[in-house]
């Protein structure tokens, strides 16, 4: 059976997927990592096939990466990982090759009211898309 586009896992101990918040499409190529930031709830970083680390802050934006860099134009990224600080990202490429970036602490240290902020990001995100499935679901539907 399919669940939102996907297979739906069946069978004993199979896990159950959770419907979709949202899709991020900013990339043209595969993303081959994702790691939400230990520090700030909104905040994750991505790496893909061209090169780029991107870091993401849903409360500022979630239709670009706050901030994108061109780790190596000559493999790809295939891992991020937060410090447990949040201050600092490391990435790994095909190449073998590990690099470790600083990030600004104003930009990765969050306000008080970031996780308040978050909750109704992640609302605002779903509703959107659950009002896209709903429509997606009355294009299917055959005429009477």
């Amino acid at each position: 059976a399919e669940y939102m586009g996907a297979q739906r896992p069946s069978g004993p101990g199979a896990a159950t997927a959770s419907p979709l918040v949202h899709s991020f499409e900013h990339s043209g190529c595969f993303i081959n990592d994702v790691a939400w930031s230990p520090l700030h709830p909104a905040m994750f970083a991505s790496v893909d096939c061209d090169g780029y680390l991107d870091v993401w802050n849903l409360n500022n934006n979630n239709e670009v990466p706050m901030s994108r860099l061109l780790v190596d134009d000559s493999a790809a990224i295939n891992k991020c990982k937060w410090h447990s600080s949040g201050l600092h990202i490391a990435t790994g490429n095909t190449n073998g090759k590990i690099s470790i970036f600083d990030l600004n602490e104003q930009m990765s240290t969050p306000h008080s009211d970031e996780g308040t902020r978050f909750a109704h990001t992640i609302a605002e995100l779903y509703s959107a898309t659950a009002e896209l499935r709903d429509v997606a679901e009355c294009d299917t539907v055959p005429p009477r």
